[in-house]
């Protein structure tokens, strides 16, 4: 008797935890913001600034062919304020890779990493 009433106990205390979690998750929000000039996914984005203006960055990545042959050199940008979009330089690559990172420090973005298939 005594390890049903242990596992019985357990259970609503796990139970208890998951509904706390659940009250106390983050609330997100998802908004599209401004579309770039090409469809990308498996890309590398960071957030900079521009004229003061919050800037999403992407860079590289596949197109939506998904095939190996869809990986792209292509950048842009989405300014968050203005929604106005922009291209940039293509990565100074030869291939372009797929999951890379992007870093911003000192308002300076760095692309690092990733692969190539």
């Amino acid at each position: 008797m005594p390890k049903d009433i242990f596992k019985v106990s357990v259970s609503i205390a796990l139970l208890i935890s998951l509904f706390s979690i659940k009250i106390h998750a983050q609330n997100w929000k998802i908004e599209e913001i401004g579309n770039l000039p090409f469809k990308t996914s498996n890309n590398a984005v960071a957030l900079g600034y521009h004229n003061r203006d919050p800037v999403i960055f992407s860079f590289g990545g596949i197109d939506s062919t998904l095939a190996y042959n869809g990986i792209h050199l292509k950048c842009g940008s989405v300014n968050l304020n203005t929604k106005e979009f922009a291209l940039l330089a293509n990565l100074p690559d030869t291939l372009g890779k797929i999951a890379a990172s992007a870093s911003t420090v000192k308002n300076k973005i760095y692309v690092i990493d990733g692969y190539h298939v």
